[in-house]
């Protein structure tokens, strides 16, 4: 089974400790330190398979939610 696209509206749904979305600042620099297009997450999104082989929290997380909305 493919995964599915992964997309901003999935990373902005994961909670920091405190109860709040990650920061735009956040994302970019996540996004460089993983080699993830921004633009391309934002407009396109990111194949889930790609989500899948990163090991951190943020990846599997927002892969967890895009899997969630393409069940429904």
């Amino acid at each position: 089974m493919s995964e599915p696209l992964v997309f901003m509206r999935h990373a902005r749904q994961i909670l920091k400790s405190d109860g709040t979305v990650i920061c735009m600042s956040g994302v970019r620099l996540w996004c460089e330190r993983y080699q993830i297009n921004l633009r391309e997450f934002i407009n396109d999104g990111i194949a889930g398979e790609r989500f899948a082989q990163i090991d951190d929290y943020y990846a599997q997380a927002a892969l967890g939610f895009a899997r969630q909305e393409a069940e429904n």
